[in-house]
């Protein structure tokens, strides 16, 4: 039984510069095609700082997640 298909080998303490990176690609695909990764009304209501945090995704550069990731 296969149980992925994808292996990130990160540094240690850069899981969350990859999952920075997976969250920059996801923002990505969601503002080509909007409503098509996020449900984001469902997401302005039921959280606190989400534009906030979107920015803070987007600001970040691919330099620094590779840099931090490994």
């Amino acid at each position: 039984m296969k149980l992925s298909d994808l292996w990130l080998p990160v540094r240690i303490n850069g899981d969350m510069a990859a999952m920075r990176g997976i969250m920059k690609e996801m923002l990505a695909e969601e503002e080509k095609k909007p409503g098509s990764v996020f449900d984001l009304a469902f997401l302005g209501e039921s959280t606190t700082g989400l534009e906030a945090f979107l920015e803070n995704v987007r600001a970040t550069s691919w330099e620094d997640i590779l840099a931090a990731a490994g």
